[in-house]
């Protein structure tokens, strides 16, 4: 969470979220050749190559739809309400079960960022 003034106990859902999975689409694109300019197009595209399992693809375009549709949620809600929309998503404003699906979603996030730093570690 992030602990200063104005977004106090919130965190940065599109930094947190969907930007370190745009980030792993990239690298792993640029590895095997892929040239598709759309997040969702490169992790379908990787699938069952060297770089991402089918399984992998699977999960991040399940964490990223799931991500980017609590995004989307919050951006309305605060249009809704006259509040200039953000990315600073307070977790007390989850359920209980979006909140376990979100924990799920970083875990698949880390877990793909390990296998990057794993795959390209300097010896």
């Amino acid at each position: 969470l992030i602990h200063d003034g104005a977004h106090d106990n919130t965190f940065d859902i599109k930094h947190r979220g969907i930007v370190p999975i745009t980030d792993i689409a990239r690298v792993l694109s640029l590895a095997e050749g892929i040239n598709r300019v759309n997040t969702t197009e490169r992790i379908k595209a990787l699938s069952g190559t060297p770089s991402m399992s089918k399984e992998m693809s699977v999960n991040l375009l399940d964490a990223l739809e799931f991500i980017a549709n609590l995004r989307i949620q919050h951006q309305a809600d605060q249009i809704r309400n006259n509040i200039p929309p953000d990315n600073y998503m307070p977790p007390d404003d989850l359920s209980s079960l979006e909140r376990k699906h979100l924990k799920d979603s970083f875990s698949i996030i880390k877990d793909s960022q390990e296998a990057m730093e794993k795959r390209y570690a300097m010896p």
